[in-house]
């Protein structure tokens, strides 16, 4: 991941100098905020990685945190870009990494501001600089196949999304990816059958957060002609 900036173009350093690419990278970003609370904020970066990319290690097992909901969330990705990320949550002031002998990690309201899909958090690369390879495939698996979908509906179902996500105090992430609801926005199920066949759509999530996605796509296209 790259580093990200909040100030105005300063015309001086690299970055406001040369093109750059700016990459939403908020739902990542809950994954690690995430994780840090969830251990307690009492570990440092390379065991909240190990939680994310679901790391097989004895510790994790001995505390329990494979059971945690945001354990291996982030396996798709390695754990370079996992750390950069962290170090670029640090450097946005979203996570706060304490200067003793064995630092932790803690979130800071500007990172809960994130977490809780308050705010949105990008990261910023130099266009002439390759990105890492996990990144790259992740996108083109993840995001950017999910072609020609209705971008009104999108914004729809992330309303409901953020809703959903607020009740029940969790991140907007834990509901649905936006990979998901963009897979809804373009295949428009109508039926719990069809919901189920979206990429991250399991029978668990069906189960409690279908009806709230079907009644938002059934107010947003009206009713549908497949009803007998």
């Amino acid at each position: 991941f790259g580093q990200t900036y909040e100030a105005d173009n300063c015309g001086a350093c690299d970055m406001c100098t040369e093109d750059v690419e700016r990459t939403d990278a908020t739902t990542e970003a809950q994954m690690l905020l995430s994780a840090v609370l969830r251990t307690g904020q009492r570990f440092g970066a390379g065991y909240v990685v190990d939680v994310v990319v679901g790391a097989k290690t004895q510790r994790i097992r001995q505390l329990g945190h494979d059971q945690l909901k945001t354990y291996g969330v982030g396996r798709d990705t390695d754990k370079r870009t996992w750390r950069r990320l962290v170090d670029g949550l640090v450097a946005d002031g979203c996570l706060l990494m304490d200067g003793g002998q064995y630092p932790t990690l803690a979130v800071t309201e500007k990172g809960q501001e994130v977490l809780y899909g308050r705010a949105t958090f990008e990261v910023v690369e130099k266009k002439r600089q390759k990105a890492m390879p996990a990144r790259p495939k992740r996108r083109a698996r993840q995001v950017d196949v999910v072609e020609d979908y209705d971008e009104d509906l999108f914004e729809a179902l992330r309303e409901v999304r953020t809703k959903l996500a607020r009740v029940q105090g969790v991140p907007p992430y834990i509901v649905f990816s936006d990979r998901t609801l963009r897979e809804m926005a373009r295949d428009v199920p109508r039926t719990a059958e069809a919901l189920r066949d979206i990429t991250g759509v399991g029978e668990h999530k069906l189960a409690q957060y279908g009806p709230e996605f079907l009644d938002a796509i059934g107010r947003h296209c009206g009713p549908s002609r497949e009803q007998p």
